[in-house]
């Protein structure tokens, strides 16, 4: 805290310093503080609106707040302004793990490391090798052959890219140091029209998600009950599948409990983030936003998952001449069925902006059913503190007083206030040279240094 008090004082004498806005952001993200880490990076920008640094601050920050999709989108604007921004590489690298899509993870890091011979991170290092490690057996590879799962990327267009003016159905060229891409043999690319990078099996349940008991019904309801009661489905005239939207404030496990039905269900499971859309190819989208949907529907009882959603399909009427304007019409006709029955295709879409969202994907026979996942109340919050506490040297909780302590803060949050305090006590530990337990004491220093994200969010959706 000494160091953070002499950058208050020293920003209160130069407050003009970017140098200085970006140490204490920096500062405040190491202790978790990303509420006012946002306000520091974006007084950074303030001043000094192209600084890279600046610009890679906010994605870390969105980074850290679970929000990969905009944090990836951010971080590739900042490389596509310069490819040798070698800390850009190394957030990327970070985000593409946290996505599960280890390939393209080494990729980055790859790259980093190839421009600063000084920039490295162990951890990262560490977690790109397990996943090396554990590559799908042959055995596990003939289990999957019948039903491929995919971390799906199409093309649309955003306001900081620049569009040629001829497209065509060739990988996007890319800038910066060739590194060589993990090859996966299971499934014919040339088959699926476009590039599979990860095979996604998840393998949580239920029982890892604190609380949410109507979410997890209504999920239920849509994909497991109408083949467990077929007959009284039938008979009621109801079919397996549909659409659902999720909203509420963001970490509250949204995309949580989607993975988690998945390995409930061992349903096929296809996540669609906006990076990805963003990503891969020119001039292919809509056709394969259609295969993804096709392979989903010939592989039923199967789940798409379409996060940020008010990203992807925002109100039309701002983009009347916006390449995304035909992605959104394509999504749209295959809400609808309209090349083929979604019978036992469920799709659930998250947000933490509904109001942002397209009146038109709100439609019956779309997303009609929609469902708030709100912040966590407080026996799940206690929940949520056993399941971090898990596998840890914890010495002996108030799981009951902390909840308390927690109210307005997100699952998320609360797995933050964790990690700062794990790894205080893991600094005690390796000056100790023995295991020091995580205390009530510790975790009460780390909620004093997390803030609730959702105080964030509140203003931006006043």
């Amino acid at each position: 805290m000494q160091s953070l008090s002499t950058l208050r004082r020293a920003i209160e004498d130069a407050p003009t310093n970017v140098r200085l806005w970006l140490l204490f952001g920096q500062t405040l993200v190491s202790q978790g503080n990303l509420s006012e880490a946002r306000t520091a990076f974006d007084r950074a920008l303030e001043l000094a609106p192209s600084d890279p640094e600046a610009r890679l601050g906010v994605a870390q920050v969105l980074f850290h707040q679970g929000n990969l999709s905009e944090a990836a989108v951010r971080t590739q604007c900042i490389l596509k302004a310069d490819s040798t921004f070698a800390p850009g590489h190394l957030l990327l690298s970070r985000i593409y793990l946290a996505e599960n899509e280890p390939a393209k993870a080494r990729e980055h890091y790859s790259a980093a490391r190839s421009i600063s011979k000084e920039l490295s991170d162990g951890q990262l290092e560490g977690e790109l090798q397990r996943h090396r490690q554990h590559r799908p057996s042959p055995a596990d590879r003939a289990d999957t052959e019948e039903r491929p799962r995919l971390a799906a990327g199409f093309n649309v267009d955003a306001d900081e890219f620049e569009w040629p003016d001829q497209v065509d159905c060739e990988l996007a060229s890319r800038e910066g140091p060739s590194i060589e891409q993990e090859e996966f043999d299971f499934v014919d690319e040339e088959d699926l029209g476009f590039n599979i990078d990860d095979f996604e099996r998840p393998k949580g349940s239920f029982a890892d998600v604190a609380g949410l008991e109507d979410v997890k019904q209504e999920l239920l309801m849509r994909l497991v009950y109408p083949y467990e009661y077929t007959d009284l489905f039938r008979a009621y005239g109801k079919k397996p599948g549909g659409g659902v939207l999720l909203y509420g404030p963001p970490g509250c496990g949204k995309s949580l409990v989607c993975r988690a039905l998945a390995g409930e269900t061992k349903a096929a499971f296809y996540s669609l983030r906006l990076h990805q859309v963003l990503e891969m190819y020119i001039g292919c989208s809509e056709k394969n936003l259609n295969s993804l949907f096709q392979m989903a529907r010939e592989n039923a009882p199967s789940i798409i998952f379409i996060d940020e959603l008010d990203a992807l399909a925002g109100h039309r009427g701002e983009s009347k001449q916006h390449p995304a304007r035909s992605v959104v019409n394509q999504l749209l006709i295959e809400l609808d069925g309209h090349d083929g029955s979604n019978e036992g295709v469920l799709i659930i879409a998250a947000t933490s902006a509904i109001a942002n969202v397209d009146s038109a994907f709100l439609r019956p026979g779309r997303f009609d059913r929609r469902i708030l996942v709100p912040l966590p109340c407080p026996a799940s919050r206690a929940q949520i503190l056993r399941m971090q506490a898990r596998n840890r040297p914890v010495a002996e909780l108030d799981y009951d007083c902390l909840a308390t302590m927690l109210q307005d803060y997100s699952g998320a949050d609360i797995a933050q206030v964790f990690e700062v305090a794990a790894e205080e006590a893991l600094r005690i530990a390796m000056r100790k040279k023995e295991i020091v337990p995580i205390t009530m004491e510790t975790l009460k220093t780390a909620i004093q240094k997390v803030e609730p994200s959702v105080r964030s969010w509140r203003q931006s959706n006043d």
